[in-house]
């Protein structure tokens, strides 16, 4: 019986490596069926179900090899397999549960890449980024210590010229403070603080040729001195319900602005609105160090009208804000409780309109 048992494993690791997936999965039943505590029986013919896309069955088994086995090996090389099973068949739900204790590196690949397909892709560098950290070398090591420091965010504004007076500011700071737990000051970064509350903390803007919109890109500069999240709020905004989710975005892994879909000024899809930007300081200094490098601003003004083009250009890959911010013009009543932020684009401006959710939320 045992000779039997013998012949029939080495044609079935004959089958296995040659890929003959269907004759492995008949082979490795076999073995099963004979000793259904053969956990290595049972891992073998879950790969071979893998490969045949029978994926339910798969997981029945490694779950079984894992469940009877004392071999820390095979165990592990299960919950790493079943992983794969599950992402190669899009679902990333099944795999997150065989990735859990990380204990291999193919383990560690496929939470990273399970998460991601789930959309939670700051959840996976979170992690990642733990779990560097208990082998780093030192250099390695303090710069991820460093990541942890002083991630309170710093919500910011541009006031330039007259279009607004520091009245805009001042709303603005309030509103914020009334809708984004723990925020201090309000930063404006202007040529004229002139009227504004003890709540902003005013910083000069440079002397430059730079004009309007193109003054945003001042705070990707080294002298505007912001680090860590930061979140950026146009002055033609009112702030109306919880800021924490776009706030939120700052700390993400990528730049973070609106889209100009659900924007109907912009009468186009597929591009950036600046009204509302949230990254961590000091990533993308290209976006100011390019303009200011001496002629540039001239040169790429020439060809390019809008700040929200130039970013189109320089940044490529932005988080695209998902929920929570609307147009004004495409309201036709209150905001609804979902949205955070109403955008004034264009006209009317905030101060133009007498709604009663202005009047309540704009003060």
């Amino acid at each position: 019986m045992a000779a039997q048992t013998d012949s029939l494993r080495k044609f079935a690791i004959l089958a296995s490596k040659a890929k003959m997936h269907a004759k492995a999965e008949e082979l490795w039943q076999r073995l099963v069926d004979a000793n259904n505590e053969d956990g290595a029986a049972r891992y073998n013919l879950a790969n071979a179900q893998s490969a045949l896309g029978k994926l339910d069955a798969a997981l029945t088994h490694y779950d079984a090899a894992i469940r009877e086995t004392d071999d820390a090996a095979l165990a592990k090389a299960c919950r790493a397999n079943a992983s794969c099973a599950c992402i190669k068949a899009q679902e990333p739900d099944r795999a997150l549960q065989y990735c859990q204790e990380m204990d291999s590196p193919t383990a560690l690949y496929n939470l990273n890449t399970a998460l991601r397909q789930l959309g939670r892709q700051d959840e996976a560098i979170r992690i990642t980024w733990a779990k560097i950290l208990g082998d780093a070398p030192p250099k390695l090591r303090d710069y991820i210590q460093s990541r942890g420091r002083d991630r309170s965010i710093t919500v910011v504004c541009v006031k330039w010229g007259a279009k607004y007076d520091a009245t805009y500011v001042n709303k603005l700071a309030r509103s914020c403070r009334r809708h984004l737990q723990g925020m201090g000051r309000l930063v404006c970064f202007t040529d004229d603080d002139a009227g504004l509350d003890d709540i902003v903390e005013a910083r000069s803007l440079p002397t430059t040729t730079m004009k309007a919109w193109w003054l945003k890109a001042y705070l990707f500069s080294d002298t505007a001195n912001l680090t860590g999240p930061v979140l950026y709020l146009d002055l033609d905004t009112v702030v109306c319900g919880d800021l924490s989710k776009i706030a939120a975005l700052a700390s993400g892994s990528r730049f973070a602005t609106l889209g100009t879909a659900a924007m109907r000024n912009e009468n186009r899809s597929g591009g950036y609105n600046s009204s509302v930007m949230a990254w961590t300081a000091p990533l993308y200094s290209e976006i100011w160090a390019l303009l200011n490098e001496p002629g540039a601003y001239e040169v790429i003004t020439n060809c390019v009208y809008k700040f929200d083009h130039w970013l189109e250009m320089v940044i490529e890959d932005a988080r695209l804000v998902d929920g929570g911010v609307a147009e004004y013009a495409s309201l036709t009543g209150p905001p609804s409780p979902q949205i955070s932020v109403v955008c004034f684009p264009l006209t009317p401006k905030p101060h133009e309109v007498s709604d009663d959710w202005v009047l309540e939320n704009w003060v």
